[in-house]
C-alpha cells in the first residue's frame, strides 16, 4: 500500500475566491483529484516537508546520475535482463546510499506483487509524478525499457535548457560582480585616502571629484545598514519564493516583460513544454492526463498556474489549442501551429516540430543577449575607470599648477 503524503495547494473556488491548504493523499494525481471533487481549480501543487525542509530544501539526485540511471535502467531492459535483477545490479553499483537503499526497497515491494509504478510512489523525493505516469504506461503496454529513455530526453531537454541560459549570463555576471568589486574597493580605500589629501590643500575640487568623496563617504557610513538590509530583503524574498506560488508567479510574469529576457523564458517554456506533451503523448499518455502531469512537475509556478487554466477548459471539453489561447504564455506561432496539429490528427508530430523550432529560438535570443550584454559592460567598466581617473587625476593637476 502506498504511504500517504501531505501536499500543499493553492486553488480557486467556484466563486473565484483564492485558497490555500494542505491534503493527505498518496500520490499528486490522488490529491488532484480530491481538490476537483470539492469543486476547486487546482493552480498549485506540491509536496510538504519538514519544517527543515522548506528552509532548506532536501536536494535529489544530481542530474547527471539521474540521467544516468534512465538510461541504465533502459538499455538493461532491452538486453532482456529483468526488473528485479536490473534494480539490484543498479542498487549494488550506486555511490549514492540513500537512493541504492530505495531501489532495494522497490525490489523488495516487486517480489511481493507490487508493479513498479506503485513501489516507486513510495519515494517521491527521487521519482516525481511525471516519470511514474510514464512507468505505468510502459508496464501497461510492455515498452517499460523506452519509458525510461523517453523520460530521459525530457530530462535532459530541460537542463540543456538551463544549461545555455546559464552559460549565456556566466560571462556578464562574471563582468558584473568584478566590477561591484572594483567599485567597493575604491570607495572604501582608494576614495579616502585621495580625499585626505585634498582636504589638506586650499584648492577647489571640481564636481567629479566632490561627486566621489560625497559617494565614498556615504557608503562607509551607511554601508553595512544597507548590506544588512539587502541581506534581509534576500532572505524573506528567497522565503516567499519558496512558500508563496503566488509571489513566485508574479516575479516570473514580471520577468517576462523584461527586453531580451522575456522571451527567452517564454521560448525556453514552450520548447519545453511542448517537447514534453510529445513525449507523453507519442507513449499513450491521454491529452488531458498529460497536462495535469506537466502542471504537478513543473518548476515554475507561472507555468502551474496558467496549465491549470488549461486543465479546466480541457476538463469542461474545450480544445487544446483554444485552451492554450487563454493563456499569455505561448507564442502566437506556436497556437497556431498547435491548432494545425490538433486539426489534422498529428498533434504529437506538431508539438515535436514546434519544441525543436523554439529550441533553436532559444538559442539565438541567448546569443543575442550576450551579444548585447557584454559590450554593454564593457562601456559601464570605462564610463567606471573614466570617471575615476578624473575624480583622482583633476585636482592633482589643479594642486600642481597651484604650486607652480
Amino acid at each position: 500500500m502506498s504511504d500517504i503524503s501531505t501536499f500543499s495547494y493553492e486553488a480557486c473556488r467556484p466563486t473565484g475566491e483564492l485558497v490555500e491548504g494542505t491534503v493527505r493523499a498518496t500520490s499528486p494525481e490522488n490529491a488532484r483529484q480530491q481538490l476537483l471533487q470539492q469543486g476547486m481549480v487546482v493552480l498549485a501543487l506540491k509536496p510538504q516537508g519538514t519544517f527543515v525542509d522548506r528552509i532548506i530544501p532536501r536536494k535529489g539526485l544530481p542530474h547527471k546520475e539521474r540521467l544516468f540511471f534512465l538510461r541504465q535502467i533502459s538499455a538493461l531492459l532491452s538486453c532482456g535482463i529483468p526488473l528485479s535483477r536490473a534494480l539490484v545490479m543498479i542498487a549494488n553499483s550506486h555511490r549514492h546510499t540513500s537512493f541504492s537503499q530505495s531501489l532495494m526497497g522497490i525490489e523488495t515491494d516487486l517480489r511481493s506483487g507490487s508493479s513498479l509504478w506503485q513501489a516507486m510512489q513510495r519515494y517521491p523525493h527521487w521519482f516525481d509524478s511525471l516519470l511514474i505516469s510514464m512507468v505505468r504506461v510502459g508496464e501497461a503496454t510492455g515498452s517499460l525499457d523506452e519509458m525510461f529513455e523517453h523520460s530521459a530526453r525530457v530530462l535532459e531537454s530541460r537542463h540543456n535548457s538551463r544549461k545555455r541560459l546559464a552559460n549565456a549570463l556566466r560571462y556578464p555576471s562574471i563582468v558584473l560582480v568584478s566590477l561591484v568589486a572594483a567599485f567597493a574597493f575604491c570607495v572604501a580605500i582608494i576614495i579616502p585616502r585621495f580625499a585626505d589629501i585634498f582636504s589638506r590643500s586650499d584648492t577647489p575640487l571640481p564636481p567629479i571629484s566632490q561627486g566621489l568623496i560625497a559617494v565614498s563617504n556615504f557608503s562607509l557610513s551607511a554601508g553595512p545598514y544597507l548590506l544588512v538590509v539587502l541581506a534581509a530583503v534576500i532572505l524573506i524574498a528567497a522565503f516567499q519564493w519558496r512558500r508563496q506560488p503566488r509571489f513566485q508567479a508574479a516575479l516570473e510574469r514580471i520577468a517576462l516583460r523584461v527586453p531580451l529576457l522575456g522571451p527567452i523564458i517564454q521560448k525556453s517554456h514552450t520548447a519545453n513544454l511542448f517537447m514534453a506533451l510529445k513525449t507523453m503523448l507519442s507513449s499513450g499518455i491521454p491529452l488531458r492526463e498529460a497536462v495535469s502531469l506537466l502542471q504537478c512537475t513543473s518548476s515554475s509556478a507561472l507555468v502551474q498556474r496558467q496549465l491549470a487554466e488549461v486543465d479546466s477548459l480541457l476538463h469542461q471539453g474545450s480544445g487544446f489549442a483554444a485552451a492554450l489561447e487563454i493563456t499569455d504564455l505561448f507564442p502566437s506561432l506556436a497556437l497556431q501551429l498547435v491548432r494545425t496539429g490538433e486539426d489534422t490528427g498529428t498533434l504529437d508530430i506538431m508539438l515535436e516540430r514546434t519544441s525543436r523550432y523554439y529550441d533553436q529560438e532559444t538559442e539565438h535570443h541567448l546569443q543575442t543577449l550576450a551579444g548585447y550584454l557584454e559590450p554593454a559592460l564593457l562601456l559601464v567598466a570605462g564610463t567606471m575607470v573614466c570617471l575615476l581617473a578624473l575624480g583622482v587625476l583633476l585636482p592633482m593637476w589643479h594642486m600642481a599648477g597651484a604650486w607652480q
